[in-house]
């Protein structure tokens, strides 16, 4: 490697983590997401034909992403969308994650291989999003359990 840059990742939830040096300006074309966050938004609505009311969660979804070169965050994704989307989302970036880690698996059977704190770093928030997922398929198993809404008699 002839011009060497470094990367470094903020979010490392406080674990140490190795600097690493890129070829050219490869580490100035890479963003991070420095934060995410989700709120709760309802509304009260009724299914098509029928005069049951119902509580309809959504989420408004922020993704933060930030750049070594830039002085502060910007947004790189602002939308409001269904709970059952929002859901939908964390499954899908679940499978791409997976199928990336399978295909950084085969990649890495030669000589190279990936940085192991790297790898742990990786391994840790993985662990902790499977603990997150579970709690929300438990409070989601309690409103299954729930009374199913009755009619508005007004």
């Amino acid at each position: 490697m002839s011009v060497e840059e470094v990367i470094m990742d903020p979010n490392s939830d406080d674990i140490p983590i190795a600097q690493i040096a890129l070829p050219g300006n490869l580490a100035h074309e890479l963003e991070y997401v420095g934060s995410t966050n989700m709120t709760l938004l309802v509304s009260v609505g009724k299914l098509v034909g029928s005069e049951n009311l119902l509580l309809v969660p959504f989420v408004d979804l922020d993704i933060d992403v930030d750049t070594d070169v830039g002085p502060e965050a910007e947004t790189a994704l602002s939308a409001s969308i269904s709970f059952d989307n929002a859901a939908f989302t964390v499954c899908s970036l679940a499978d791409n994650l997976s199928m990336i880690a399978d295909q950084l698996v085969q990649m890495s059977s030669g000589e190279l291989k990936p940085d192991p704190g790297r790898v742990e770093v990786s391994k840790h928030f993985v662990s902790q999003a499977e603990g997150h997922l579970r709690r929300c398929l438990e409070s989601l198993s309690q409103l299954g359990n729930q009374a199913k809404p009755t009619s508005n008699n007004r």
